[in-house]
């Protein structure tokens, strides 16, 4: 997938800077908010415990220790910035014109130690997670756990923030919304649940033993313990989809009725033009599908039903980024969007292949070293 992708958007976008620029940020806006809600779930469950947690610690845990190469893949945006952004046009007659300290705060020197400030965070976050997590049965918390779970939460949620404000809202830079960073975190954190149920669903009896999942605890059977753990990760799943929902409706409801031309032009960009159609798509299939069918108990408890449900709004989280961010380019032609879209299935192929090779090792450390 990523070398079909990358050779789709390099056809399409190779005589046109601009184009491959966009689009590859694109895939890596799609990407890094995967990584963050991985390192957020990981901190939240090493804080309240749970089965929920232990099972799904594993495929978080993979998730966010992927950290390392996005700082890598960050790389091409950091010296492509004049092609991405709007602000960084310096000395263009094109490039908008500021306040003195929004100036200051979007020159391209600040805007690049702010992002290597975030990457040297989510490093030190992942690595500390990592170390004091334990994967091993009983799921008991420890209480390095939980405050490298407390104090990890407590930096996420403004660096997570701030990064959203700085590498998509800026994208847009006369336009601003409060809630703009919690909607993008938030469906980051939908991605990775839905990604952890996916793996989970669809592992092998041995790939779960090795990560210390739906052994035989006490009594109760394996295969119904297994089901259980299905049906609370599909009501976690149904909880995160409410929430993104909250946020996102949140933030339409409260622009659009005060309908100040400075906020609603975003969504003006974004329900016209044919981006409407993609509008009631993401509405059906990153909330009202998943939320009535995960509201029967029989298709959580089924592991390849639980597993289609997860994919659905897996893929509905890819179509809602590029309904956020592409709009904010200029508006493009046909090869455009097919860059757009290679550059996403290439960059995220990246992205899943550093998943599943860090959830390998994981699953081939020896008991003691789990963590």
């Amino acid at each position: 997938m990523a070398f079909a992708g990358g050779a789709v958007c390099a056809v399409f976008a190779w005589n046109e800077p601009g184009v491959l620029w966009r689009a590859y940020t694109l895939a890596w806006l799609t990407s890094w908010p995967i990584a963050m809600g991985g390192l957020g779930l990981v901190a939240l469950g090493n804080l309240t415990g749970g089965r929920w947690a232990a099972a799904a610690r594993p495929f978080y845990l993979s998730a966010a220790r992927t950290v390392p190469i996005l700082a890598i893949l960050f790389i091409p945006i950091a010296f492509g910035l004049g092609h991405i952004y709007p602000w960084a046009h310096t000395g263009s007659q094109s490039a908008p014109h500021f306040s003195t300290s929004k100036a200051v705060y979007l020159s391209p020197p600040f805007f690049l130690a702010r992002s290597a400030l975030y990457f040297f965070i989510w490093l030190v976050l992942a690595v500390w997670l990592a170390r004091v997590s334990r994967l091993d049965r009983p799921p008991a918390t420890r209480p390095a756990m939980r405050q490298a779970g407390a104090a990890s939460l407590v930096i996420l949620v403004p660096t997570t923030t701030f990064a959203a404000y700085d590498w998509g809202m800026s994208l847009e830079p006369h336009w601003y919304s409060s809630i703009y960073g919690a909607t993008i975190t938030a469906g980051g954190v939908v991605a990775v649940h839905a990604l952890a149920v996916i793996s989970l669903a669809l592992a092998s009896p041995e790939l779960r033993s090795a990560l210390f999942i739906a052994k035989p605890h006490g009594s109760e059977p394996e295969a119904h313990q297994f089901a259980e753990l299905l049906n609370d990760l599909g009501n976690l799943l149904l909880a995160f989809i409410m929430v993104w929902t909250y946020f996102s409706f949140s933030q339409f409801l409260i622009i659009w009725s005060a309908n100040l031309p400075s906020e609603i032009i975003w969504y003006d960009r974004r329900l016209s033009n044919g981006w409407q159609i993609a509008a009631l798509a993401i509405v059906a299939i990153c909330f009202a599908a998943p939320f009535l069918m995960l509201l029967s108990r029989d298709l959580k408890r089924t592991p390849g039903q639980l597993a289609a449900i997860a994919s659905l709004v897996a893929a509905g989280y890819g179509l809602n980024m590029y309904w956020t961010i592409v709009p904010a380019y200029p508006r493009g032609h046909l090869a455009s969007h097919l860059a757009n879209v290679g550059a996403m299935m290439g960059l995220v192929g990246v992205w899943l292949a550093f998943y599943w090779w860090r959830l390998a090792r994981l699953a081939g450390r020896p008991p003691s070293s789990h963590t």
